[in-house]
């Protein structure tokens, strides 16, 4: 019995550390992942590859923009050009320039990579990658929540 208590114990340890897991704190992420979710996701370094066009991550607190990690879209990828208009009439918050300025194409520098939210009214910009803690590979609704 002790044997099987400790190999329990591990395999537990070792699932929550590859795949942690987070409530979502806002609903940035609407009607694709609504407020309240549980989201179980994958550690980075454990991909195969980096983060892709489309993934939704999970990225890493940052002073001053999120007291938690948040979870959000990738919309563009490093080399990708990017159209901030794209994403549904969004205004890019990063930048404090008018319309004008965001019609032209921008390629979006090495080590970063451009995020959203899934809703009308979420943040979005360029985010580095190394902030990037894990991908979501399953969310639900919690029925309490």
């Amino acid at each position: 019995k002790p044997k099987t208590t400790c190999s329990i114990l591990l395999m537990l340890g070792i699932f929550h550390f590859a795949f942690p897991r987070y409530i979502v704190a806002t609903g940035s992420m609407d009607p694709t992942i609504p407020k309240g979710s549980y989201v179980i996701a994958i550690r980075e370094e454990l991909l195969i590859h980096g983060p892709s066009k489309g993934d939704i991550v999970v990225f890493e607190q940052v002073d001053g923009i999120s007291p938690h990690p948040w979870i959000h879209r990738i919309i563009a990828v490093s080399g990708d050009e990017f159209t901030p208009l794209d994403r549904k009439g969004r205004i890019d918050t990063n930048r404090n320039a008018d319309l004008s300025n965001n019609l032209n194409i921008t390629n979006i520098p090495e080590g970063f990579v451009h995020q959203s939210g899934d809703s009308n009214t979420s943040y979005h910009g360029l985010a580095k990658e190394e902030l990037i803690l894990a991908k979501v590979i399953f969310h639900f609704k919690l029925p309490w929540k």
